[in-house]
């Protein structure tokens, strides 16, 4: 599968057309991992959201005692790491690649380049990943509140 198709079924990008995905496939840069390598540390500075094209990422999540729990596992068009484009804050969780991964990374620079050259396309992606954000800020106050009635 080419890099356009993988990421036109990624819902960040959903709404872009062929176009104006090529402006953002052309600022994304590859990046190749070994399986069991961290991609970033949770609380390190984040500049890049993390694109999947082939292997499987764990996103892990450490406790007030240091031990790490795997909250998520990403796989093949997924992404992890999009608030680091927006708000260049401390990572909120660590990385780590299953697998032999193959990643494409979009740093804020670029998408910031994006932004300037192509507004109109960074703010569907802009959009979409509030919309993103929203649905897991959704579900996780329901789980908080399941939790805390429980």
């Amino acid at each position: 599968m080419n890099i356009k198709q993988l990421l036109m079924n990624n819902s960040l990008f959903e709404q872009l057309t062929a176009d104006e995905l090529d402006y953002v496939v052309a600022l994304m840069r590859p990046h190749e991992l070994p399986a069991n390598t961290t991609v970033f540390k949770e609380g390190a500075h984040g500049n890049y959201v993390c694109f999947v094209m082939q292997g499987s990422l764990q996103v892990l999540k450490s406790k007030d005692n240091g031990q790490e729990s795997v909250i998520a596992t990403l796989g093949e068009g997924q992404s992890v790491g999009e608030m680091a484009i927006i708000d260049g804050l401390p990572r909120s969780a660590t990385v780590r690649s299953a697998t032999a991964s193959s990643l494409l990374l979009l740093k804020r620079e670029d998408f910031n380049t994006l932004l300037s050259r192509h507004p109109e396309t960074a703010a569907k992606i802009l959009k979409a990943i509030a919309k993103m954000l929203s649905i897991h800020l959704r579900k996780t106050s329901g789980e908080l509140s399941n939790l805390l009635f429980a």
